[in-house]
């Protein structure tokens, strides 16, 4: 006798988990982007614990950022007064290049850690529970979360770099796995695979909603980058919106 399927969503995730054995997951029910970003905008003003969230994270993002310029920077500063000698030019332009890369391999976990904590903090204030900074810095299946993270930037940006419509459909296509492992409801490997099932026939709304959030972010980044606080966390609810309707659950963080 197989051994009964648990519907609690927040359960250790199966191995073999697929679209079929997502667990609480009923049927797809119907939405669109524009519904998606309204409510992602709704729910932040009602609920000040996402804003802060925005805050907290845009903050951590930003100084983390400088620090990698100013890095760069003082090291470029060392070798500029030998860069006029053509036999050491080659060598800083490769350590330069060589900086880049290593300071982005430093940057990127901690970059999945702020992206795990928020998405959680979203998923469950979409859902109307009780949420606070625990969620933010919670550590629970990060692991997991950080591997496929790594495996979806690497790949996304190889898509992106040699042509931009594959790296394009390969990040609406996978974009779930974040929320599947947040969800509890896959493990790293597996989330892409129920991902790929989950996404089917809704693909061009999640397109769609992707470009709505450009001109978001931009009007929040010309408002002095303070609307930043606010777009960002309304962003990721109006995807864990998109999530839940895809995965048959009815949102309900707004009374």
């Amino acid at each position: 006798m197989s051994e009964p399927v648990s519907q609690n969503p927040y359960d250790a995730p199966r191995s073999d988990v697929g679209l079929g054995d997502l667990p609480g997951r009923g049927a797809p029910k119907a939405w669109t982007a524009w519904e998606a970003l309204l409510f992602g905008f709704k729910l932040t003003f009602r609920r000040p614990i996402a804003i802060a969230a925005g805050l907290i994270f845009a903050a951590l993002c930003t100084a983390m950022a400088l620090a990698q310029y100013v890095l760069l920077a003082l090291t470029m500063l060392g070798a500029r007064e030998r860069l006029h000698a053509p036999d050491e030019a080659g060598y800083y332009i490769g350590f330069y290049f060589g900086l880049c890369f290593f300071s982005q391999l430093l940057v990127l976990p901690l970059q999945a850690y702020l992206i795990f904590g928020l998405l959680r903090l979203s998923l469950a204030l979409a859902r109307g529970r009780d949420a606070g900074l625990e969620q933010l810095l919670a550590t629970t299946h990060f692991a997991k979360f950080l591997g496929a993270y790594l495996i979806f930037y690497v790949v996304v940006s190889v898509g992106v770099s040699f042509c931009f419509a594959p790296g394009v459909f390969v990040f609406v296509a996978f974009a779930p796995f974040a929320l599947l492992i947040c969800d509890s409801r896959a493990g790293a490997l597996a989330s892409f695979s129920a991902a790929w099932d989950l996404t089917q026939g809704h693909r061009w709304n999640l397109l769609l909603y992707f470009l709505l959030c450009i001109p978001a972010i931009l009007a929040g980044s010309l408002a002095l980058c303070v609307g930043i606080f606010v777009v960002l966390p309304a962003i990721c609810q109006g995807f864990c919106f998109a999530y839940l309707k895809m995965c048959g659950e009815e949102p309900v963080g707004l009374p």
